[in-house]
């Protein structure tokens, strides 16, 4: 940590033989201890006022392998860095599914219902891209968006996801709700093994109860 910035670039730091560690010179969030992998980034802290480490995964290695495995993991990295009896907490879930066939315009926005009062319209380069419903800082929100679009620079790799459920030519569009602590503690959900096997109530929750697309009809009252 004391070379990194010196250098102006992360320096490596072995580990395991079988892994490329680097140790950055920028923090993670409120971590000034910030460890590097391809997989996702490791935080460390001496203050007692938060977790003594912090785990932040990227997406694509929690798709490839699933959420447990990866726990499984980052477990054994720590391990391997003389840590041990570590107990994972979950500070954030994202949930998504990807959609062909739904011609999503910015009038839309008017047919949505949902617990909050925030909404944003995105656009890129002047087209109309998606919604996103809520705020962080409430503890949930709702990005529904164009992802062909959002993707382009990699899209074949979005492609080999997708298979060949994948319609040439028809945008796909994402539906990600993110929870956040406050919300998951609502749903008591607080270790990765809970966030599993919540998963598919925590969707039902998001897509019945919390927010949902209506057709108008001659009813004038909202709430209904």
């Amino acid at each position: 940590k004391q070379t990194a910035p010196d250098a102006d670039e992360s320096q490596p730091l072995e580990v395991d033989a079988e892994a490329e560690f680097a140790v950055s010179p920028r923090s993670l969030t409120k971590y000034a201890y910030r460890l590097e992998h391809e997989n996702g980034d490791f935080g460390f802290t001496p203050s007692e006022s938060l977790p003594a480490i912090r785990f932040q995964p990227r997406a694509y290695f929690i798709q490839a392998v699933g959420p447990l495995a990866v726990v499984d993991w980052a477990t054994e990295v720590v391990t391997d860095l003389g840590v041990t009896g570590v107990r994972w907490s979950v500070s954030r879930v994202d949930l998504f599914s990807d959609w062909q066939g739904w011609d999503l315009a910015g009038n839309d926005r008017a047919n949505f219902v949902w617990r909050g009062k925030h909404l944003t319209t995105r656009e890129q380069d002047g087209q109309f891209t998606g919604f996103e419903f809520g705020r962080r800082s409430s503890g949930m929100t709702c990005r529904i968006y164009d992802k062909t679009v959002e993707a382009a620079d990699r899209l074949d790799s979005m492609k080999l996801l997708w298979g060949s459920r994948y319609l040439p030519g028809s945008p796909v569009h994402r539906i990600e709700f993110e929870f956040r602590r406050p919300i998951l503690r609502e749903l008591r959900v607080d270790s990765p093994q809970q966030a599993v096997d919540m998963a598919d109530g925590m969707w039902a929750y998001a897509t019945d109860d919390w927010l949902s697309h209506r057709t108008p009809t001659s009813d004038s009252t909202r709430s209904r």
